[in-house]
């Protein structure tokens, strides 16, 4: 990974890699839902992912919004680009087990068909 940056003017969340590419997310909104507990919500072409709590210590929570309960392939990527873990979903609210990750900077991606979502979490 070479790049991560927040925009807040264009309200995106911007990544770029080494060898893998530019990606990018409208980024919706930071909320803090208590003094434990973040989640991130991202939301492209009407699809809102939320994840959370964000820094994520052995459950990942994820919420889809406007998903339509579809099977997606979801894929968990170190900040190098390396895949970890991929899997089959077909529901709006999944949990992964994280346990096994090393502290760091994760990327989710949801692949809906020909689309590509991304969200980022932090393993503590």
């Amino acid at each position: 990974m070479s790049e991560l940056e927040i925009d807040t003017s264009a309200k995106k969340l911007v990544a770029a890699t080494f060898g893998r590419g530019v990606w990018d997310v409208d980024l919706l909104e930071f909320v803090k839902k208590d003094t434990n507990t973040a989640s991130i919500s991202f939301n492209t072409h009407d699809l809102k992912i939320s994840v959370f709590p964000n820094p994520v210590l052995d459950k990942l929570t994820v919420a889809l919004s406007n998903h339509g309960n579809k099977k997606f392939k979801a894929r968990i990527v170190d900040i190098s680009g390396r895949n970890i873990q991929s899997f089959w979903v077909n529901s709006n609210t999944f949990t992964i087990n994280t346990e096994d990750l090393l502290p760091g900077s994760y990327f989710l991606e949801l692949e809906f068909g020909n689309r590509r979502q991304v969200a980022r979490f932090l393993k503590e």
